[in-house]
């Protein structure tokens, strides 16, 4: 990976701003978003300006992700877990079928 990254300086800096964008948000450093959209706009990668830009449009709710620890991840995973139950029956049964699956893993 380090050969990679000193042959392609692009490659270099897509890797840096990567990794410094996890570890703000696991570490929850809201503070340091600012400077690292800056950067990513600077970097001269149009993938991260993209992304950058699209942080930009709805920086509230992204900002709040980085300093709340509130997250609705586990409702969000009951949904796709109900979503996948939906289509493994889909076709096969009727709704009976499904309604006791769902309320077999309850």
């Amino acid at each position: 990976m380090a050969h990679i990254r000193q042959g392609h300086r692009d490659l270099d800096t897509a890797y840096q701003l990567s990794q410094a964008f996890v570890s703000m948000l696991s570490e929850r450093r809201g503070n340091d978003l600012d400077e690292w959209l800056i950067q990513a706009q600077h970097s001269g990668i149009a993938e991260l300006k993209s992304f950058a830009q699209g942080i930009r449009r709805d920086y509230a709710a992204v900002h709040a992700a980085f300093t709340s620890p509130w997250s609705n991840g586990q409702v969000e995973a009951q949904v796709n877990r109900l979503k996948v139950q939906k289509r493994q029956v889909y076709g096969r049964a009727k709704i009976d079928l499904l309604r006791r699956r769902v309320l077999y893993r309850a």
